[in-house]
């Protein structure tokens, strides 16, 4: 009966020279209902949930010369950096991290959570869940699907008429194929394991997607789907893949009404 929203981030890429420290941290002060006007304040009191679908961290050499890209070239003291921000969060709010392909972890999916042995303080803070990339959670009966979305340019480049503008178009084509990475030896690493961990067994309320640097909010038979943007301004490996970020955009949903609110944390100050 009480309004409950959750918050849907990806690829915030702390230890980048490209990393937006301000807007990540106007998001911060929107969970502690500091942010915007009285709406919008009212707004982030609400927020209970925070879900990181992958690449919370730069990472390190995930690309050619990204040495030359990076603030912090320490993989620990990224996730150290990423982990303050974390620490401000209010302790009613609970935090889902999975990682992505620039995270410590595997590059084959599907992918373990991220290792207490690189984020040792990200890991024991009491309000934090590490989970594997993919993942299914419950948020008061809403079924979410957590997905960093490695495979959106594989599909992208199969599928004539798809562009990397439109994300929700190519994750409607996961939710269609019942699978979240459909194509067998394309760019993405799949693990081969007894079973295909990358089937989408059950049809989820919310299917939450990044990777692409790219917000964006669409629906495919009932299903809600979001890809999240990032806290990081264009790379010049982003620039060379034709990719214009959409930064410091994030998407609430009310878990209520299943609607969003779309806010800009580039443009909401204190």
């Amino acid at each position: 009966k009480i309004p409950v929203h959750a918050a849907f981030l990806s690829d915030i890429h702390v230890g980048s020279k490209n990393f937006l420290h301000q807007p990540f941290d106007n998001f911060i002060e929107f969970l502690n209902g500091k942010t915007g006007n009285r709406k919008t304040k009212a707004l982030g009191l609400q927020t209970k949930y925070a879900l990181f679908g992958g690449d919370v961290v730069d990472g390190i050499g995930i690309y050619p010369n990204q040495i030359d890209d990076l603030a912090i070239d320490s993989i620990s003291e990224q996730y150290e950096a990423f982990t303050s921000f974390v620490e401000r969060i209010p302790e009613d709010v609970k935090v889902v991290v999975i990682p992505g392909n620039h995270d410590m972890v595997r590059s084959a999916e599907p992918q373990p959570a991220i290792s207490s042995k690189f984020a040792d303080k990200l890991t024991r803070q009491p309000n934090v869940t590490m989970l594997s990339n993919p993942s299914e959670i419950s948020m008061h009966s809403v079924q979410t699907l957590l997905y960093h979305c490695t495979s959106l340019p594989d599909i992208l480049n199969h599928i004539p008429g798809l562009t990397i503008k439109k994300p929700i178009e190519v994750m409607k084509q996961m939710l269609r194929a019942r699978h979240l990475a459909p194509l067998w030896g394309a760019r993405t690493p799949i693990a081969t394991e007894a079973k295909d961990h990358l089937v989408i067994s059950n049809v989820p309320d919310v299917f939450h997607g990044g990777h692409i640097y790219i917000n964006a909010e669409g629906n495919h038979r009932g299903v809600r789907i979001v890809n999240s943007g990032t806290m990081q301004d264009q790379t010049g490996f982003q620039k060379s893949l034709n990719i214009e970020p959409t930064p410091g955009i994030v998407s609430v949903l009310n878990l209520q009404t299943l609607s969003w609110n779309s806010l800009n944390f580039g443009k909401i100050g204190n």
